[in-house]
């Protein structure tokens, strides 16, 4: 089956996504799940939506090496718990790209 080129962008909330899979007590191969976002919904981009702490520059590396666009928001740091709250930045993205790229076919939020 040949793979129509859609223009559909997808935003991930790190935080929802990481402690998804830490519940499960899984890991996730982010290449291969960049894979599956491509062959499931023909995404163009995927953002991912999250803090930024010195030590944890390992980690961004790595999604950047999946195919990811990272966002950095600014966090809290409260008694060792990292604060934030990325759904209005996601979806003021979201809104953003639509309106300003005439391409944009689907939002997966």
């Amino acid at each position: 089956m040949q793979k129509k080129f859609q223009n559909n962008t997808v935003y991930i909330d790190w935080t929802n996504l990481h402690k998804w899979v830490q519940w499960l007590w899984k890991k996730i191969d982010y290449k291969k799940f960049r894979k599956w976002l491509d062959e499931k919904y023909w995404i163009k981009k995927a953002y991912i939506f999250m803090w930024y702490i010195e030590s944890q520059k390992n980690i961004y590396e790595y999604l950047e090496q999946s195919w990811f666009k990272l966002i950095f928001k600014e966090s809290i740091i409260h008694n060792w718990i990292i604060k934030w709250n990325a759904d209005w930045e996601m979806i003021l993205k979201s809104v953003e790209d639509f309106y300003e790229k005439e391409d944009l076919w689907k939002v997966i939020l």
